[in-house]
């Protein structure tokens, strides 16, 4: 008997998300035919499990029906084969034939499971590092406690004791994506192995891409003539003499009178003189008696906020954003910090990736571009300039989305399926859906939240925000942990680092009021309040989408809802035209015509649109409404009632195409040999002279540089999705980067 074994692993056919290894004798005899349930965060092709990767080269192995094992060529395999052919249905993942016989084979083999490491002639010292601390209960595998390694002693013994479920969004088909344009096999390619692979540029309502170009002040306004006191024709010299000691001793609490001519137009020149003469003084007519008095004081904050502002320019400054690595929401937030204001006074169309480099434009209300400019000095990886002057704010509809330039790493297409894909997205585009940080980056998915609170179960969104999760760094699991087990809020406040406001604003209003789950969730900012129903509204279109697509085809069909794309444009409210999350769901404001037998040809399936859940929402005239009620009904949601005693949960809905074609397409490819350096320069890289010496005719890896333009509230992940025919969520890319 041979006791030289090899270890590789297979998904379990029944649950795809389960892999389990398979242990074959070196000299050629397949040992045992036997599962292990490995833990499943840790499928093969992730860091942890590269000791057990079998076979080592570009081939992996196959179970067949019969038992036996046949090499196949290949890469990573996830919701799509990312070595260039699509992957195999459910139930022929194990099989030639993909019978039920195999399935049933599986079945037996794994109520079977392997008890103890000896049956397969494994002693302690062939399993590695990796794959000790993959193991979190020794009762999964059946071994014994001296198998954990020092890493998993230290932990909580059991996840389920402080709250920790498997609730983590692992694919795409977790929130619905499943489908695609093209039958077009895709390739492989990384996305965003470095951060500056993905730049962003919001496009203007005037067509126009923004960029970063100069950190210099604005021009100078001309300055206003200063006014002598010898010049003043309506305060005499004593009164003025009063005023000027008044505002050169500061107190707030003194005050000048000063006698008020009856004539209101003289009254009203007085006044005006005073504000001119001497700025940072405020008036006001007071009646003392039978006197009418000029009352004079030191000017309040706000008096100052109004009126010492230059006259000539606009009341907002309106300025470019540069970030990299940087969510905005909280960019925003520590450029207010830093500023000593409130966020509210910045606004900004939609928040863009964190992950990337990117550029948009923000306007805030009367704050001088030199405070902003001094930001610069003082912030790490964020950048400000190309200050100007505007006498409106920025609103969220003051965009035609972004331009954006990617490179796919480490590409093994041929250049012939790079085309052929490329020339797809141009021409065919992709299907519409909701990306996969719409629903968080975190354990606890986004919309389980939002769930939540739409059945205005405020406890358990509470609840899920807080629990421990995996994934969790040493200071949050420990934060977590602590609240998890005791409930203190007020102790368990200063044990999350700063950056966690959601935790700590429900844990201020928990210490203040235990028990009172919505006083406390109230506490959250109405942006992030939003985020999380929001996600909920996205998780079902994606849902419905992906049965309109998969039932009907790409064509219109009656009863659809219909939008052309010339009405819809400049009629949506952007959000994260990007990646990240945001404080809208950006629904189109035209309302939808539904389609009938007599136009049916006149629209496309580029015209067609789904609503998403909302008291205001149209729903289409066919099968599809019964789908938004059998889904949310799961959910003990009514999808026609979308109202809340709490406005900020009672959504209104709108609409979003199912397909978009990207604009202004090209790529190029790059060959480059240090996989570290970058491929593309951002506005700052050019800004502060970098040059790019990473590209060469002969390098060892393939880059796939290409450059679109979409709409606002698309996602560039998805379009990129398409185009490879692979999983886009964190978890699975991941796996891909190996460097």
């Amino acid at each position: 008997m041979c006791l030289c074994v090899c270890v590789c692993w297979y998904p379990d056919n029944r649950h795809p998300d389960n892999w389990h290894p398979v242990f074959f004798c070196r000299g050629g005899q397949t040992a045992p035919s036997k599962f292990v349930e490995a833990d499943k965060r840790h499928p093969p092709g992730t860091e942890e499990d590269t000791e057990n990767e079998c076979p080592t080269d570009a081939k992996r192995q196959k179970l067949d029906s019969d038992g036996s094992v046949t090499d196949q060529t290949g890469g990573v395999n996830n919701d799509s084969d990312v070595g260039g052919v699509k992957n195999q249905t459910k139930t022929e993942e194990f099989g030639s034939g993909g019978s039920e016989d195999s399935t049933e084979r599986i079945s037996k083999e794994t109520d079977d499971m392997i008890t103890k490491e000896t049956d397969v002639g494994i002693t302690a010292d062939r399993i590695s590092k990796e794959t000790d601390d993959m193991i979190t209960k020794e009762t999964d595998v059946g071994i014994t406690a001296d198998r954990i390694s020092k890493e998993t002693d230290d932990r909580i013994s059991k996840e389920t004791d402080v709250g920790i479920t498997a609730e983590r969004i692992s694919k795409e088909t977790d929130v619905g994506i499943t489908e695609y344009i093209s039958s077009l096999p895709g390739f492989n390619g990384v996305l965003k192995q470095r951060y500056s692979d993905f730049l962003v540029n919001e496009i203007s309502l005037d067509g126009s891409v923004v960029h970063l170009t100069s950190t210099d002040l604005p021009c100078p306004l001309p300055e206003e003539p200063k006014v002598e006191l010898v010049d003043l024709e309506t305060v005499s010299p004593e009164d003025a003499a009063k005023l000027a000691e008044l505002l050169k001793s500061k107190n707030q609490k003194e005050s000048v009178l000063i006698e008020a001519p009856d004539d209101k137009n003289a009254r009203t020149k007085v006044h005006s003189e005073i504000a001119r003469a001497f700025p940072g003084l405020e008036t006001v007519t007071v009646t003392k008696g039978d006197r009418r008095l000029i009352e004079v004081k030191i000017m309040s904050n706000r008096g100052n906020l109004l009126r010492q502002w230059p006259k000539g320019r606009g009341d907002y400054c309106k300025f470019v954003l540069y970030k990299e690595n940087k969510d905005t929401m909280d960019t925003i937030g520590l450029i207010a910090k830093n500023l000593g204001l409130k966020s509210s006074l910045f606004q900004y169309v939609g928040t863009k990736d964190r992950r990337g480099k990117t550029c948009q434009q923000v306007t805030v209300f009367r704050v001088a571009p030199e405070k902003l400019k001094g930001l610069n000095k003082v912030l790490r990886n964020i950048v400000v300039g190309n200050f100007s002057y505007v006498d409106r704010p920025l609103r969220l509809s003051a965009s035609r989305g972004n331009r954006f330039t990617v490179v796919l790493r480490a590409v093994t297409g041929s250049l012939a399926q790079i085309d052929a894909g490329m020339q797809s997205l141009t021409e065919a585009g992709f299907i519409n859906y909701f990306g996969m940080q719409r629903f968080g980056t975190q354990a606890i998915p986004s919309h389980h939240i939002g769930r939540a609170l739409l059945q205005e179960d405020w406890k358990t969104a509470v609840e899920l925000i807080l629990k421990p999760r995996v994934g969790d760094d040493a200071q949050l699991a420990a934060a977590r942990g602590y609240w998890w087990s005791t409930r203190d809020s007020g102790a368990s406040i200063e044990k999350f680092p700063r950056f966690s406001y959601i935790e700590r604003s429900i844990l201020a209003g928990l210490a203040a009021r235990e028990q009172d789950y919505y006083g406390a969730f109230s506490k959250v900012s109405r942006n992030n309040r939003l985020m999380y129903v929001h996600a909920y509204q996205s998780y079902v279109w994606n849902l419905v989408t992906s049965q309109r697509v998969r039932q009907y085809g790409l064509k219109p069909m009656v009863g659809d809802l219909i939008i052309p794309l010339d009405t819809a444009a400049g009629n949506e409210q952007p959000e994260d035209n990007t990646e990240g999350l945001t404080d809208e769901v950006a629904p189109i404001k035209a309302r939808p015509v539904v389609l009938d037998e007599a136009s049916i040809g006149k629209y496309t399936i580029y015209d067609v649109v789904l609503p998403l859940p909302g008291f205001d929402s149209v729903y289409p005239d066919n099968n599809l409404q019964g789908l938004y009620k059998e889904v949310m009904e799961k959910d003990g949601l009514d999808y026609t009632n979308m109202r809340r005693k709490h406005k900020d949960f009672s959504l209104a809905g709108g609409y979003r195409h199912i397909v978009v074609r990207p604009k202004d397409v090209s790529w190029r490819l790059h060959r480059y040999d240090d996989p570290t350096s970058p491929v593309v320069l951002s506005d700052w890289d050019v800004m502060k002279g970098d040059t790019l010496n990473n590209t060469s005719t002969d390098g060892g890896h393939l880059a796939l540089e290409f450059q679109l333009s979409l709409p606002p509230s698309c996602y560039a992940t998805m379009a990129i999705r398409e185009l490879l025919k692979i999983d886009t969520s964190s978890n699975f890319q991941s796996s891909l980067n190996v460097t």
